[in-house]
């Protein structure tokens, strides 16, 4: 009788025990898997964060040509011409400028082709340049669409920083053509600079007076090839024309002005 109560309470004993250390068990199972299912089910709940959306970026160009526009007088507007507006800059004199500082908008009258072997073939023709192909081209005043002797003024602006006349005409050689352009100028500016590169020769009347000729050897357009001091810019419209003669290959032109203080003039074209 004793002996089964000291079993009975023997295996009760065990029982209890064996309840607590399974108690415990799941309680510590509990403890060490609770923060990880928290966790993974607050991160499942949480909205996600979209990445902040970058500020729109202008362009430091785009605004200063905004700027430039508006300093416009609405006087000088004109829409039967070429619109180059010259405006000065703090820019000194460098080696290499953008292709804001060039004049873009031009018409173009021609082609007139020559007789290449009668002024020495590929290597020469540089008496070329004299021909006159128009009478009194430095008279010529620049139109859209004028005709003049058969041939009609036509729109062509450059590309990046020069004219390409060899794209209007068809890649002929042994060929001249005149382009014209007006540019406008905020002052009266004397001693301006004029700068331009040639495929091959030019003459370059500004205000119908001639400024500039270039005759010698053959050449590829390159900016900035021939110095031009001494150019007088009137308050309003100036304009340029310049006959420009190719032998064969490549026909283009860049121009560029520079203030009496040597810095280059920015162009806003229209």
């Amino acid at each position: 009788m004793e002996l089964k109560k000291h079993k009975s309470v023997k295996f009760v004993v065990t029982g209890l025990i064996l309840l607590f250390i399974f108690t415990g068990c799941t309680d510590e199972q509990k403890i060490s898997h609770e923060p990880v299912v928290t966790e993974t089910v607050g991160a499942q709940e949480a909205p996600i964060e979209q990445p902040a959306a970058e500020p729109e970026i202008v362009e430091p160009v785009v605004e200063e040509a905004k700027e430039i526009k508006s300093l416009i007088p609405a006087e000088a507007k004109k829409d039967e011409i070429t619109a180059n507006y010259l405006l000065p800059t703090a820019e000194e004199q460098t080696s290499w400028l953008g292709a804001e500082y060039y004049v873009k908008n031009w018409l173009v009258l021609g082609p007139y082709e020559y007789d290449g072997d009668k002024y020495g073939g590929e290597w020469a023709c540089q008496d070329a340049v004299d021909i006159a192909f128009i009478e009194d081209e430095a008279k010529l005043t620049p139109k859209e669409g004028a005709e003049i002797e058969g041939k009609n003024w036509q729109r062509v602006e450059a590309d990046d920083s020069s004219v390409d006349v060899d794209s209007v005409y068809g890649y002929i050689d042994y060929a001249a053509a005149y382009l014209g352009a007006y540019v406008y100028s905020p002052t009266d500016m004397k001693n301006c600079t004029l700068y331009l590169g040639s495929d091959d020769y030019v003459k370059v009347y500004v205000n119908e007076e001639l400024v500039h000729t270039y005759k010698q050897e053959r050449r590829g357009a390159e900016p900035d090839s021939d110095k031009v001091p001494g150019i007088t810019l009137k308050q309003g419209w100036n304009k340029v024309v310049v006959k420009l003669v190719d032998v064969v290959q490549g026909w283009q032109l860049y121009v560029r002005f520079a203030d009496p203080d040597g810095k280059p003039l920015k162009v806003v074209s229209e």
